[in-house]
């Protein structure tokens, strides 16, 4: 089975992608670049038929190679925000202003699909935005088109043909 790969439009000769159940995709890809421009920013990586949003975080020429690392998403929530405080909401805090706002202020984009309380108060403290995630909903994760999903991540089958190479089931 011959798979084929572009980042952007470009062949890719040699990649590595990570879609874990939670969290950020993640992934290193290899171009030849007899006149491939520096690819920066937001873009499509193809792999056979599944297209993924990724964001090139870093990237550069070495030995007639273009290499780059990507995460899903636009790259925000590797970022730092400011510390914050939340409440009092004798009601109950809900989950969705506090991820809304993590995410605006790092350029993610987000849907909140499990509303649910986070209690009368939640204090934000300067941190990784993705920590901010993991402290009031660890089961969040970005989808293929780049989007930040909080709530359960829906179970599928590949629909692609593949060739299973490894499997580590300790990782979900």
């Amino acid at each position: 089975m011959t798979l084929y790969c572009e980042l952007a439009g470009e062949p890719v000769i040699n990649a590595s992608i990570t879609i874990p159940k939670r969290g950020i995709i993640t992934g290193d890809v290899e171009i030849n670049v007899s006149s491939v421009p520096p690819i920066t920013g937001m873009v499509a990586l193809v792999i056979a038929g599944l297209t993924l949003m990724v964001t090139v975080v870093r990237g550069d020429l070495f030995q007639g190679q273009y290499r780059a690392r990507l995460v899903g998403g636009h790259g925000g929530w590797r970022r730092t925000v400011a510390a914050r405080s939340y409440g009092p909401s004798p009601a109950g805090l809900k989950l969705g202003p506090i991820v809304t706002d993590a995410a605006r202020e790092v350029g993610e984009t987000v849907r909140v699909t499990d509303n649910s309380t986070v209690g009368e108060f939640f204090v934000r403290a300067r941190d990784l935005a993705s920590r901010v995630l993991d402290r009031v909903y660890p089961n969040w994760w970005v989808d293929e088109t780049g989007v930040t999903r909080i709530g359960a991540r829906p179970s599928s089958n590949v629909a692609t043909p593949f060739d299973l190479e490894n499997f580590t089931p300790n990782l979900g």
